[in-house]
């Protein structure tokens, strides 16, 4: 029998309740935005180690997340946890990687409860061509590293409580095409 590579219910269906622990590993895409669902993202979700891309926006996800369920993912090229009520910790300080053997990665966490300072540790993720945080409560100044990410392409940190100036390196060819602030 196949695996199943993909779940895709997004897009203004109206499933709800919460998601159950991960079984299958085999997953490269859990594409589950635009529903009703709520509770905790799953841990087992660092388990699916086909996974390419995550899509959880537009639901009713609460509680804390850490980023280091995502560090082991060698494949994972996105995350998208847009609209929802989640914050992201890094619990054990690890690093912030979200290096794969892509070329190209994302993060989108716009619209949460973000409220601490963006760490210094997500300009270790060397492929990331889009980061959006916008419309948090993010505090503090954005880290000067980010300007050192030549693959950023695409950053936004729009309508948070940042201070600061930003990265000087972004004026000096960067390959950053678009900074919302």
């Amino acid at each position: 029998m196949d695996v199943l590579p993909t779940i895709t219910t997004s897009f203004n269906n109206h499933f709800s309740g919460q998601l159950e622990e991960f079984k299958a590993s085999s997953l490269e895409e859990i594409i589950l935005g635009s529903n009703q669902l709520q509770g905790h993202v799953p841990k087992s979700i660092q388990n699916v180690v086909n996974l390419t891309g995550l899509d959880l926006s537009n639901n009713n996800f609460s509680g804390n997340v850490d980023v280091s369920l995502f560090s082991n993912l060698k494949n994972l090229l996105g995350v998208v946890l847009s609209n929802n009520k989640i914050s992201l910790i890094n619990e054990n300080k690890d690093t912030i990687d979200l290096r794969s053997n892509s070329t190209r990665n994302f993060l989108i966490s716009d619209d949460n409860n973000l409220s601490e300072e963006i760490p210094s540790s997500i300009c270790n993720s060397t492929s990331l061509f889009m980061l959006d945080l916008g419309r948090n409560n993010l505090k503090g100044a954005i880290p000067q590293c980010l300007g050192t990410i030549t693959t950023l392409e695409v950053l936004d940190m729009r309508h948070n409580n940042l201070s600061g100036n930003l990265p000087t390196t972004f004026s000096n060819g960067s390959s950053l095409r678009r900074a919302i602030n």
